[in-house]
């Protein structure tokens, strides 16, 4: 909204439908400033709907140059494909792969990847959701943790935050797509790995009608195909996966895989071995995701600051704009002239 007001366009802003009261006061507010500066305050609206046909229409209208869209990918690719007259910027569907290759700080590791599949019921676009391990296990200074010890490690720390952050919304937030809970209810039959930790619905006294449920684990191990095309996804609500591989090689190849097929916004990484480390930040330029290294204790890598991170490599499906790159905003403005003869 602001990158276009400095540029001088006008904006038409469209709130999710559970948020049009805040994103109202917003708007009335800039309105009120706008006035204060002599500017006309028509400069900022709202618009909302209960049918989806009118924002549709609204993005076809000759008058729309800039859209602007963060949401789910079928709605980014329909404005991709037929909203030829107007600039679109899109950041859609993802979530946050991890390779865990070794660590100095294994608590803390632990501790971090929890609070990540926990906060905001792991529904960011940044969220972890799928958590590559190898075969051999996690080097740790004067040894090795097995994958199996891992995946207890990881859901006892689970358990230990939900106890410990009370009331659980703090932590959880509520899941807000009916959709979610639905995956919830179909990984946890097991068809597409072995369950680690079932989810569990909390009832919030304060909030009686909130959906807050608990962080649903499974594990995968040499996946087939069918089931990649699954997990590889982003599946909306505190779904995660644990998955082993053979070698380093594969967690590479499946990483541009997915990332070529459903779109990557960010990877995060835990290592000790710089050649580990180097690899993988060409892997990450390339493929165009943000690379995390080494978040521990309370530095997660599903925050980000999108005017100083880069939010979005412009590369891959999740995303055709860069947030914090000046592009972002440059491409508001333009350039004409008027040439006169006297």
């Amino acid at each position: 909204m602001f990158a276009s007001l400095a540029a001088g366009c006008p904006v038409i802003t469209i709130p999710h439908s559970n948020a049009v009261l805040p994103i109202a006061l917003t708007v009335r507010i800039i309105k009120s400033v706008c006035t204060e500066a002599g500017i006309s305050q028509d400069i900022v609206n709202i618009f909302c709907s209960d049918d989806e046909k009118d924002y549709r229409a609204a993005a076809l209208h000759p008058s729309v140059k800039i859209i602007d869209y963060m949401g789910k990918s079928e709605f980014g690719d329909w404005l991709r494909q037929h909203a030829w007259h107007a600039r679109v910027l899109t950041q859609q569907s993802s979530y946050t792969p991890i390779f865990v290759h070794s660590t100095v700080d294994y608590d803390g590791m632990i501790e971090n990847l929890a609070f990540g599949l926990c906060s905001y019921s792991a529904q960011l676009c940044t969220s972890p959701q799928n958590i590559y391990v190898l075969r051999e296990g996690i080097r740790i200074p004067g040894g090795n943790i097995t994958v199996e010890k891992f995946q207890s490690d990881l859901v006892a720390e689970i358990d230990m935050l939900i106890q410990k952050i009370k009331p659980s919304r703090e932590l959880l937030g509520a899941i807000a797509d009916v959709a979610s809970v639905q995956n919830i209810h179909r990984f946890t039959e097991g068809k597409f790995g072995r369950v680690l930790r079932s989810s569990k619905t909390i009832i919030d006294p304060d909030f009686e009608a909130a959906r807050i449920m608990t962080p649903l684990v499974l594990t995968v191990r040499s996946p087939p195909d069918a089931c990649f095309d699954t997990y590889a996804r982003e599946i909306t609500g505190p779904v995660s996966f644990v998955i082993d591989k053979d070698d380093f090689k594969n967690v590479v190849k499946e990483l541009r895989n997915l990332s070529h097929k459903f779109g990557l916004l960010g990877v995060g990484l835990y290592t000790t071995d710089a050649k580990i480390e180097n690899a993988m930040k060409h892997i990450a330029a390339d493929i165009g995701a943000l690379l995390s290294i080494n978040f521990c204790q309370n530095y997660y890598i599903s925050q980000c600051a999108v005017f100083t991170d880069i939010h979005g490599g412009s590369i891959n499906p999740s995303s055709n704009v860069t947030y914090g790159a000046p592009l972002f905003y440059h491409s508001r403005l333009r350039l004409t002239e008027s040439r006169k003869i006297f």
